[in-house]
């Protein structure tokens, strides 16, 4: 191959700056693959360039950050609903010169399969996200149209492919379907630092985290109204990467608020503060409304729960089947009802080291199943392409 050049769109829901490229395992854990194999990558955003992404990846990764105003790519009502698309498609009908095509998102799996067609290349689509969570988006023809093209298509949990392939009409099953797991990369052993102190919470409580977005779908309400019956040494502790949303939310839920056991934070960390953080609590929560198939699938999409696992720490979680896993593997404990998390959190600080243990022991497992992962896509590519270096 003379150019083993490579092109990942990676357009994710709107906003794209909640859903950096920073915050998805899912995608990097694939371009890093792509890089170590060999291969240059260019990575098309349209989030803001604030993380400097040459720290998490090679400099054969390259990034072009895409300007396009946010009420047009976005919007579903725009003045002229044809316009956008066909500009972004005459765009990217030039970016030719590729030898296979990543796509994640509706948008980018669009644009993924535009250059696929331009380059005449193999198509790979990454999806995190049902369509049906959009609603009436008018990507959804053109993600259905690309989902039909792609030679593969990769999910962060495979519980999510039977619906997946429903809602994208995909009535041919010999379709190629790839789980990557939503698995961050948590390098042993990790940082540690005394965050009671730095976060102000007595030496002698036991911290249970909630962390990442908050809100409704995420049960933080629920969870807040059983503080008062937790353990006396149990405080909860609610970390998040967007303050401005925080701000009006907490004022929201100021009525649920206990003196001394309830902490907020939304420090901006880098991944290795974030992992050592999620180390030092005693649990962390992964709970979901059954809020559409985007929930009830989460599975191993779950960042919160796959980045606590990962750091040892064990979780609670919804009782959705997608999260069977976390009981079957001992990592956790699963909860049906809010007034079931104070037990749980009994549980979970009676028998700290085996769920500990167990975690780890499931941890070194996931690196294992990312090293077959990448071996199944590139064994669904091998008449189209060979990915291997």
């Amino acid at each position: 191959m003379s150019h083993r050049r490579v092109a990942f769109v990676y357009a994710p829901a709107p906003p794209a700056d909640t859903a950096r490229l920073e915050t998805m395992p899912f995608a990097i854990n694939v371009i890093t693959r792509l890089a170590a194999a060999g291969w240059k990558v260019d990575v098309f955003l349209w989030e803001r360039p604030v993380v400097d992404y040459h720290e998490i990846f090679p400099t054969t990764v390259r990034f072009r950050y895409e300007v396009t105003p946010k009420r047009l790519f976005y919007s579903t009502r725009p003045a002229n609903p044809r316009l956008h698309p066909i500009q972004l498609t005459a765009r990217f009908m030039g970016r030719t010169n590729y030898e296979c095509a990543f796509g994640l998102g509706q948008i980018g799996s669009y644009l993924g399969a535009v250059i696929s067609l331009a380059s005449r290349c193999p198509l790979v689509l990454l999806n995190d996200e049902f369509p049906s969570y959009f609603g009436r988006s008018r990507w959804a023809p053109l993600e259905r149209w690309a989902a039909k093209r792609a030679n593969v298509i990769i999910v962060p949990s495979a519980d999510r492919i039977p619906h997946l392939a429903k809602e994208l009409e995909l009535s041919d099953q010999t379709k190629r379907f790839v789980e990557f797991r939503n698995t961050p990369k948590v390098s042993h052993p990790l940082e540690k630092r005394d965050w009671h102190q730095l976060l102000g919470i007595p030496c002698d409580k036991r911290i249970f985290l909630n962390a990442g977005t908050l809100g409704e779908r995420f049960q933080t309400p629920e969870i807040l109204s059983s503080t008062v019956y937790w353990p006396s040494d149990a405080v909860l502790l609610l970390h998040s990467r967007t303050p401005e949303h925080d701000h009006d939310y907490r004022q929201q839920l100021s009525h649920l608020h206990v003196p001394d056991r309830v902490f907020w934070t939304s420090a901006s960390l880098s991944d290795k503060l974030l992992n050592s953080l999620v180390a030092h609590c005693n649990g962390s929560f992964a709970l979901y409304r059954d809020a559409g198939p985007n929930f009830l699938f989460v599975g191993t999409s779950s960042g919160k729960l796959m980045r606590s696992v990962m750091c040892g720490t064990p979780v609670i979680a919804s009782s959705f089947d997608s999260l069977r896993f976390v009981s079957k593997e001992s990592i956790g404990v699963q909860v049906c009802h809010p007034s079931e998390i104070p037990a749980a959190i009994q549980k979970l600080a009676g028998n700290e080291r085996a769920y500990r243990e167990k975690c780890l022991s499931f941890a070194t497992r996931e690196v294992m199943r990312e090293q077959q992962s990448w071996e199944a896509l590139v064994t669904a590519l091998t008449d189209k392409i060979d990915l291997r270096k």
